[in-house]
């Protein structure tokens, strides 16, 4: 792909394609005196054959400083969003021993609609189940949920979440993971998603949707990620 052609591309694509090329380059991100996090970001990232992490660097080491800074906060883990299990298993490392619940199609991206990026098609992200087993297998108190969330959520209806992070990359089903989880949420808790690009399309429509009448705001970090922290009534 040449520079003319990629400024052609949808900008999902495009998201996408500058991801792979400057994700891994040790020099963009920086993670000051903290190498223990760095270390494992990059073991996990070795394993691509296994596990395959999508994820940049600064987005993984966000994830997993999020994630420890709930670890006093009541609740179980939730990802929907698995695909090979590359972040599954990320968090895996760092959870715990609280339960983490792991939701996918495991048959690619779900119907797109008007409010998503064009680069983003119906069956994209296909892979099997079998697949994310492996990436966190050897894991305590994992379990993954096959099918179209939330009509797989059954199984966790009475459950209180510290921390979800969503990867859905479309619209819709961002939006029906904050409908389902938000209530779930212990006060302090966090949800956090991936390809929130902009806020007009997309996951970032969908947060700034659902907020824009909760006392939460959207907290934007680099790259494409978005969270919000839980507040108590």
């Amino acid at each position: 792909m040449t520079w003319r052609s990629l400024l052609r591309t949808p900008r999902a694509i495009v998201s996408k394609t500058l991801f792979a090329l400057f994700s891994r380059w040790p020099h963009i991100t920086l993670y000051y005196n903290l190498p223990e996090k760095t270390a494992i970001i990059q073991r996990v990232r070795e394993i691509k054959a296994q596990c395959d992490l999508l994820l940049a660097d600064d987005e993984a080491y966000q994830l997993v400083a999020l994630l420890q800074s709930v670890a006093k906060t009541p609740g179980d883990i939730a990802e929907v969003g698995t695909y090979r299990g590359g972040s599954a298993r990320l968090i895996c490392e760092f959870k715990g021993t609280k339960a983490l619940h792991l939701f996918d199609t495991f048959t690619g991206l779900p119907r797109t609609g008007i409010h998503d990026y064009e680069g983003f098609k119906e069956g994209q992200y296909s892979a099997t189940i079998e697949i994310a087993q492996r990436a966190v297998a050897g894991y305590d108190s994992v379990f993954l949920y096959p099918g179209l969330f939330p009509d797989t959520a059954a199984p966790i209806a009475d459950t209180q979440f510290s921390f979800v992070h969503l990867d859905v990359d479309l619209y819709e089903w961002t939006l029906e993971g904050l409908k389902y989880f938000y209530p779930r949420l212990a006060p302090g808790g966090i949800i956090i998603t991936h390809d929130a690009i902009t806020t007009d399309r997309g996951a970032g429509l969908a947060f700034h949707e659902f907020f824009a009448d909760k006392k939460e705001p959207v907290i934007a970090l680099s790259r494409s990620q978005a969270m919000i922290v839980k507040v108590g009534d």
